[in-house]
């Protein structure tokens, strides 16, 4: 009896961390705060679509984008405070906003309004 009574708060205590950890475990929208300082000064690297890429996000607002096997391309970006958004800009694109989510080191890019999302991997310092 006195196994099964030390066992049960033991018990709860494994059940309550497992919750816990598995709400932990959704990527979690990001504000303007921490998208800022996410991005500021690092680089991420991932797929758009199907084409492999690398930004370095400069922290005077200049983007370097590189598409791999493309040309490097330089931009804008900047955060929408008001509603949490990352916003860049290229000559080809124009001004695109996303929402950005975060799960440890990964960034998912949303477009706001829509299921499409992007996964990138946030590498420290410019790496482009």
């Amino acid at each position: 009896m006195r196994l099964v009574s030390a066992a049960a708060p033991l018990f709860a205590v494994a059940i309550v961390l497992a919750v816990s950890t598995a709400a932990g475990a959704e990527p979690r929208k990001l504000n303007a705060r921490e998208i800022r300082e996410a991005l500021t000064g690092n680089s991420v690297e991932g797929t758009w679509g199907n084409t492999p890429y690398r930004s370095y996000f400069q922290p005077n607002g200049v983007i370097f984008y590189k598409p791999r096997g493309g040309p490097r391309e330089t931009g804008k970006w900047r955060i929408d405070e008001e509603n949490d958004l990352y916003c860049g800009w290229t000559a080809r694109l124009g001004w695109q906003c996303y929402e950005l989510y975060r799960e440890g080191r990964t960034i998912i890019w949303g477009i706001p309004g829509s299921e499409e999302r992007y996964l990138s991997r946030i590498v420290a310092g410019r790496q482009l």
